[in-house]
């Protein structure tokens, strides 16, 4: 007689084994993942840029404000040396005039009119610029190099028939002081053709000086 084999019996208390299905949740939040992994990069990427730019500008702006900074300071008003230059002008103007009637030699009056037709054309510039610096001059300023010494000195040299010569003197040292004038200008002056102007008045008031001093030396 054939024995049946034994059946095992199963434990009601065992689970039963999971089964791992995948779920169509799983794929959805997959393929959402993978999509916003770029963009997230992305947006990463355009913020650093944008803090790189406001860092470029934020330079700049520095650098600007300091090169600004530092011209406004070189850049000194020469409004009050160009008043005295016009003041220097001035008396210049009304010493050379007085040749035209009191003067005797020829050399003498030719001396005075090259500084009148020279002296009157600074003149006429230098008021130009101020007019569009718009500065005002007050005409007291102009006086302010008026010296009646030189009146009294001259009048003494007409009268001891020594006119010209004291007349040529004073004229010159009075040149003299002016071109001392617009060298401050120049020295406190920035812009190259504004610059350049009074270069050119110091110049030729220095020719005229010279032409003067070798002619005395003669």
């Amino acid at each position: 007689m054939l024995m049946q084999p034994t059946q095992q019996m199963p434990n009601p208390n065992t689970p039963p084994p999971t089964i791992q299905t995948p779920s169509v949740y799983d794929f959805i939040l997959s393929e959402q993942s993978t999509k916003k992994a770029p963009k997230s990069s992305g947006a990463g990427g355009q913020k650093n840029r944008t803090i790189f730019v406001i860092i470029g500008v934020i330079v700049f702006a520095l650098i600007g404000a300091i090169a600004y900074s530092t011209l406004s300071k070189n850049n000194k008003d020469n409004s009050a040396s160009l008043i005295d230059n016009e003041a220097y002008q001035t008396e210049i103007i009304r010493i050379a005039s007085m040749s035209e009637s009191r003067a005797r030699n020829v050399s003498t009056k030719n001396f005075a009119s090259t500084v009148l037709l020279v002296t009157k054309t600074d003149l006429s510039k230098i008021g130009g610029i101020l007019v569009k610096k718009k500065t005002k001059v007050a005409p007291a300023a102009l006086l302010k190099r008026n010296n009646t010494k030189t009146d009294t000195l001259l009048k003494t040299a007409e009268q001891n028939s020594q006119f010209d010569s004291a007349f040529e003197t004073e004229l010159t040292k009075l040149l003299t002081q002016y071109q001392t004038s617009l060298y401050a200008t120049i020295q406190m002056t920035e812009p190259l053709a504004e610059k350049q102007i009074y270069l050119d008045m110091r110049k030729n008031i220095l020719d005229i000086i010279n032409s003067q001093n070798v002619k005395s030396s003669i």
